[in-house]
Formats: C-alpha cells, sequence, structure tokens
C-alpha cells in the first residue's frame, strides 16, 4: 500500500466502511510509515460527525483556539468536510443575499409596477 492509498483507505476506515482485511492492511502501513501514522492521528482528533456539529461555532469564530485548530487539520485532510464546509458557507452568502434583496429595484419604472400590481387585483 502507498501513502495515497492510504489517505483514501483512511477516511473510508474512520467511516466504518473498509473490509477486514484492508483494515489490517492499513495498520501494517501506518506501522511503517511515520507521516502516514501522524495522519492517522490526525484524522481520529475529530470526526466528521463532531466537525459538523460544531460547524457554526466554527464559522462564528466562537470555538477555543485549540478546538479551532483541531477543525482546520481535519479540513486539510477531509475533503468531504472541506466541500461541506465550502457549500454551507456559500449557502449562507445566498441566504443573506436572498433576505436582503428585498426592495424593488430604482432601475424598474414605477408605473410598471403599478400595471402589474393592478393587473394582480383584477386576476383575483
Amino acid at each position: 500500500m502507498n501513502c495515497p492509498e492510504f489517505r483514501d483507505k483512511t477516511h473510508e476506515h474512520l467511516r466504518g466502511n473498509l473490509p477486514r482485511g484492508e483494515e489490517v492492511e492499513l495498520k501494517a502501513h501506518a506501522e511503517e510509515c511515520s507521516e502516514c501514522s501522524d495522519f492517522t492521528s490526525t484524522c481520529s482528533e475529530l470526526t466528521c460527525k463532531e466537525f459538523v456539529d460544531f460547524l457554526h461555532s466554527f464559522i462564528d469564530g466562537e470555538l477555543a483556539k485549540e478546538r479551532a485548530t483541531v477543525f482546520d487539520r481535519h479540513l486539510s485532510v477531509c475533503p468531504d468536510c472541506t466541500a461541506y464546509l465550502e457549500s454551507y458557507r456559500r449557502t449562507m452568502e445566498l441566504s443573506v443575499l436572498a433576505m436582503t434583496d428585498l426592495s424593488v429595484s430604482e432601475k424598474i419604472p414605477e408605473e410598471l409596477v403599478l400595471a402589474v400590481l393592478n393587473a394582480q387585483k383584477q386576476g383575483e
């Protein structure tokens, strides 16, 4: 097993999705490779579920510095949580945009707005 394979399989292992035989290979590789052993330690500090549970506090900057550092390390090794975080941030940006853009644009002529409102009333 090489190191890139180890990284891919470690993520599956931590989710409980790795067959027993591959778990044995994973453990053997980690015993031989200090870099992959360190990688396993980093992955074990914070599970993906814990990451999601504390995500709001992480984004708001409300986590203690030590815990935020663990989050950063988790992001450095977990592409799924990295994608989830980006998706979450984008959703929040779009939500704010949707809520702040409620006024009628000044570029729309008032006559057009009144005509649409009038047409709606007649259609009721």
